[in-house]
């Protein structure tokens, strides 16, 4: 199975580009980091995401840089030749689902989180009991 998962923040604004009979693709990097170890500088990992069709649409028009996102998706890894004779090895994440975790822009540009404090504290979960449940 070649499932992917993770969070992290956009490194700069999301770029869509329209292919063959107006195919959406949308291309972003996510910057992850590693667990912090104590006495060590903060290690970050990178990961070249691309999403297609409508998922793409709505990156193009939502992720901005530094927005936190959660991407899940497929690796894929590519093999070229560069203009130099050197082969070289891509890899990125092919997006089937990408979240904005962050606040949402408003039209006179001030970001405006989900939820307020207030209400991100109101928030509780439900107890439900498994007799109601369908399966």
């Amino acid at each position: 199975m070649n499932k992917f998962m993770f969070i992290g923040n956009v490194t700069k604004d999301a770029e869509v580009q329209k292919v063959g009979n107006d195919l959406s693709i949308c291309k972003f990097d996510v910057a992850v980091n590693r667990p912090y170890q104590k006495g060590k500088e903060q290690e970050v990992d990178y990961y070249k995401v691309i999403t297609w069709r409508g998922q793409a649409d709505y990156c193009g028009q939502n992720l901005k840089k530094g927005n936190k996102v959660f991407v899940c998706g497929r690796v894929e890894i590519r093999d070229y030749d560069g203009k130099d004779g050197v082969k070289h090895t891509i890899v990125e994440v092919q997006a089937n689902e990408v979240e904005k975790l962050t606040g949402f822009e408003k039209k006179d540009g001030t970001v405006k989180s989900s939820y307020t404090t207030e209400q991100a504290t109101e928030i509780q979960l439900r107890q439900v009991d498994t007799f109601d449940l369908p399966f």
